[in-house]
C-alpha cells in the first residue's frame, strides 16, 4: 500500500530531476544513513514514512515551508517506493527460518567444542599459561559466528601444542588427536560459509541494503520535521508534526 500511495503523490508532485536527486542524496552518506537504519525495523519506518506523506502533502497544498520544497517531498516518495521494494528483496521470514537452522548447527557443534577444551586442558593441567590459553580460545557460549571461530582457534592451539614426537604422544594419550583436529576444522569451514549467508548481508535488523535505504527515509523524515519547526517559529501558520517514532529511535537526539 505504501508504494501506491508514493507513487500517487510523487504523480502529483514537480518532476524530480537528477541534479536535486544527487544533492539532497549528497546531504548524508550511506554511513551515516546506515547509522540510523540499523536500529530500527525497515517495516516500523514504512508506517511511518506512509503517514508522514500523506500529512506533508496536505500541508504543502495549503502552505508553503520555506526550506522545504515540493521537489523534496518527491524525494521522499522516491526514498519510500524503493524501501518497500528493499523490504520485499530481504524476504525476512525466509532469512529467519535460515538462522534458525545455522543456530541449531552451530549447537550441534558444542560438544565437539568442549571435547576439544577438555582434552587441552587435560594436556598441562599444571600449567597455567596453558590454560589461560585454552580459555582465551574458548567461548564458552558461543554464537553461530562464535562457534566456528572457537573451533578454529581451539584448533590452532591444539596444533601448535603437538609440534613435537613427544608432544603428540601426550596429546594422543590425554585424547587431543589429530583425527579430533581434524573434525574441528572440517565443521568450522562447513559452519562459516552457513553463518555468512544468513548474517553478512544483513545489519542488526535489516540487510546492509535495506538498512541504508531505511537509514535515508528517517533522515528525512527529521529533515522536514526541523524544516515544519523552523518555519512555525518564523510564523507560517503550519500545525505543529511530532518527529515520528522510529526517527526518535533512530537519531536518539529527542
Amino acid at each position: 500500500m505504501t508504494k501506491r500511495i508514493a507513487a500517487k503523490l510523487k504523480a502529483r508532485l514537480p518532476k524530480l530531476e537528477e541534479r536535486r536527486r544527487a544533492l539532497y542524496r549528497g546531504q548524508f552518506t550511506d554511513e551515516q544513513c546506515r547509522a540510523w537504519g540499523s536500529r530500527t525495523w525497515a517495516r516500523d519506518v514504512l508506517g511511518d514514512a506512509e503517514r508522514t506523506l500523506g500529512v506533508t502533502m496536505k500541508i504543502l497544498e495549503q502552505h508553503e515551508v520555506p526550506g522545504y520544497p515540493k521537489h523534496r517531498l518527491a524525494w521522499l516518495c522516491e526514498l519510500v517506493i524503493a524501501l518497500e521494494a528493499a523490504i520485499a528483496e530481504d524476504d525476512l521470514p525466509a532469512l529467519r527460518m535460515m538462522r534458525r537452522e545455522a543456530k541449531a548447527q552451530a549447537q550441534k557443534l558444542d560438544p565437539l567444542r568442549r571435547k576439544l577444551v577438555s582434552a587441552l586442558q587435560r594436556l598441562a593441567p599444571a600449567d597455567a599459561l596453558h590454560l589461560r590459553r585454552v580459555a582465551s580460545a574458548n567461548d564458552t557460549k558461543p554464537s553461530p559466528q562464535g562457534q566456528y571461530r572457537t573451533l578454529e582457534a581451539l584448533a590452532q592451539l591444539a596444533r601448535q601444542v603437538r609440534s613435537t614426537a613427544d608432544q603428540r604422544l601426550l596429546a594422543d594419550d590425554c585424547g587431543l588427536t589429530e583425527a579430533l583436529i581434524e573434525q574441528a576444522e572440517a565443521e568450522a569451514a562447513a559452519l562459516r560459509p552457513v553463518v555468512a549467508e544468513t548474517w553478512g548481508r544483513h545489519s542488526t535488523n535489516d540487510s546492509v541494503g535495506t538498512s541504508t535505504i531505511e537509514g535515508r527515509v528517517l533522515r528525512e523524515m527529521a529533515y522536514l520535521h526541523d524544516a515544519i519547526a523552523t518555519a512555525r517559529s518564523e510564523g507560517v501558520a503550519v500545525d505543529e508534526r511530532p518527529l515520528p517514532r522510529t526517527a526518535r529511535i533512530a537519531s536518539r537526539r529527542r
